[in-house]
């Protein structure tokens, strides 16, 4: 919980800082990556210093190994997965192409309207994070996944119809979903994955988690090229609306304790 309350919350304090940057300077192209950097290099230093959790075998070499999930727990990385991708295709699209979307609803070419956008959103999702830390992964994921449904659907519609209200109150109610249908998939499935498939299992995880960010925002970003701005957020809003309704429905037929309790098992070494 605690590391996704801080990512969500880094992805809305950089972009309000950038907004703030450009607002300030629109001809500085090296300033808005100054404190990026800075933190990169601070983050570096404070991770050297950090104790080694990991023995090294004696002759052990560096190998690449791709990301694996047990087979038993493939029903769960799919549903995991279905769940990420509803939620975190949405923040790419909000983060990507919301700041212009809101410009262009306000009708104003402030950099700050966009960072604050973006804030709000992520804030959302953070909010959510922390009230649901100690909820069911059940409700989370299902729940989140509906709030994923109702915001895109919003959205869209105050966006199609130049309700600026609407709009931005359908990017908070995808935001809250954001942030809880990624912690409800997150613990769904790290709470099935026995330690010795931990490492793996949970990089699978995140390529999907991150490939469905920035994949679809790119995808949206060149429909802008061909068609307007309205049906682009209808068709990805419509297309995510569904992705996100399933994932309510399987969510709440498989996250059932008993069920789950089954496919750890069978995961077991040895099982």
């Amino acid at each position: 919980m605690v590391s996704g309350v801080i990512n969500t919350i880094g992805l809305g304090l950089g972009a309000l800082l950038a907004g703030l940057i450009v607002q300030a300077d629109p001809t500085d192209l090296v300033l808005p990556w100054v404190p990026l950097a800075i933190s990169l290099v601070i983050t570096g230093a404070l991770a050297l210093r950090l104790p080694e959790t990991v023995r090294r075998d004696p002759g052990a070499r560096f190998a690449m190994r791709p990301p694996a999930v047990p087979r038993a727990l493939l029903p769960v990385f799919a549903l995991a997965s279905l769940g990420v991708v509803a939620s975190w295709a949405n923040a790419g699209l909000y983060i990507a192409l919301g700041p212009g979307m809101v410009a262009q609803i306000l009708n104003t070419h402030n950099h700050v309207v966009g960072g604050l956008f973006i804030f709000g959103v992520t804030g959302a999702a953070a909010a959510a994070q922390f009230l649901l830390r100690h909820a069911t992964n059940r409700f989370a994921l299902v729940g989140g996944a509906l709030a994923l449904t109702v915001g895109s659907i919003v959205s869209a519609t105050g966006f199609d119809h130049g309700n600026a209200t609407a709009y931005i109150a359908g990017a908070i109610i995808v935001g809250t979903g954001f942030g809880a249908a990624f912690l409800g998939a997150l613990r769904a499935f790290a709470v099935v994955l026995p330690p010795a498939h931990r490492a793996s299992g949970m990089s699978a995880f995140f390529v999907v988690a991150y490939a469905s960010m920035s994949i679809p925002a790119v995808g949206a970003g060149l429909a802008l090229r061909h068609v307007d701005a309205r049906t682009t957020l209808d068709w990805f809003g419509g297309a995510v609306a569904v992705v996100a309704l399933a994932v309510a429905i399987i969510g709440y037929l498989e996250l059932r304790p008993a069920m789950i309790e089954r496919r750890r098992r069978a995961a077991l070494p040895g099982a």
